[in-house]
């Protein structure tokens, strides 16, 4: 999980976690990920009200196969603030709004190990590659699209659920 921290400069960017799942067969996947909140003296004064992302890549064998990306909007609950931002980010009183509902999905080509599984069609063709019912294919069966969960939370010791794509007092 990786909190893009500046548009202009990926070195601002924080790996949040990184976790290990499998093996894993063909299906549907729901899951919760949990992490602690970005540095945020890490990330650029300019850029710590406003739009960014927050990106979960999975990969196998070191390839990426598929990035979900989810806008995130931080900004002041109190609309005294929205109106007359200080100098000086009051980072205790802003909200981070994460539209869960609508994750960005990329997929890419990825070798799942063809030769290593038995009726495996090669990687090169579109079969493979698509996720073709008739070819047994462990990730891509996962629909990203419609199972992953928007839920990230601050701090991994709270055990409430925050109200949808709302995220509060995460800094």
């Amino acid at each position: 999980m990786t909190y893009v921290g500046s548009a202009e400069d990926d070195s601002c960017d924080q790996i949040l976690d990184t976790v290990l799942v499998g093996p894993v067969v063909q299906g549907s996947y729901k899951f919760v990920f949990q992490a602690n909140p970005p540095d945020v003296s890490k990330i650029p004064q300019e850029d710590i009200l406003g739009v960014t992302v927050l990106l979960v890549t999975c990969s196998y064998n070191n390839q990426e196969f598929i990035r979900v990306g989810y806008y995130v909007n931080n900004e002041y609950a109190d609309e005294e603030l929205k109106e007359d931002p200080p100098a000086q980010p009051r980072v205790d009183r802003i909200v981070r709004n994460i539209l869960a509902e609508k994750p960005r999905v990329t997929r890419f080509p990825c070798d799942f190990d063809s030769q290593a599984i038995p009726g495996m069609a090669s990687v090169g063709s579109e079969d493979a590659i698509m996720g073709d019912e008739n070819v047994p294919n462990p990730a891509m069966g996962v629909d990203f699209a419609k199972e992953t969960t928007g839920f990230f939370q601050g701090d991994a010791a709270q055990q409430q659920q925050p109200p949808a794509g709302q995220m509060q007092g995460l800094w």
